[in-house]
């Protein structure tokens, strides 16, 4: 189990470390034939709404879900508690804990990369 959890993270690790940069500049860009284009020429659809709106809107849904997780959290707790030595019990309350956990984990990183990419467009 650690073994097929522990290669792709180590991949995934080395492959964000190893990564080249690679830089962008705003404004006009130089395609492959020398010529200049804008880049706000290109059909490319733009997004026109109030930032606080909706940040306020994503906030509401990462609240819901770390409430949720939470819930779930407890959830797995009672039934770990009220397992009273059965295995399998206590292995269905492990695995619910640990599903929310991670689902926890996620939305957290869910919302610090949103907030991250709102606060600086």
């Amino acid at each position: 189990m650690r073994k097929t959890i522990l290669l792709p993270a180590i991949v995934l690790a080395a492959g964000m470390l190893l990564a080249p940069p690679v830089g962008a500049r705003q404004g006009d860009s130089q395609n492959s034939g020398g010529e200049i284009f804008d880049a706000g020429n290109l059909g490319i659809p733009t997004v026109n709404a109030d930032q606080g709106l909706v940040n306020n809107i994503l906030n509401t849904v990462f609240l819901v879900t770390g409430a949720l997780a939470t819930i779930i959290i407890i959830f797995g707790g009672l039934r770990y508690v009220l397992a009273f030595g059965s295995s399998d019990k206590i292995q269905q309350a492990k695995q619910t804990i640990i599903y929310a956990v991670v689902g926890l984990v996620v939305s957290v990183f869910a919302y610090t990369i949103v907030n991250f990419v709102i606060s600086n467009l």
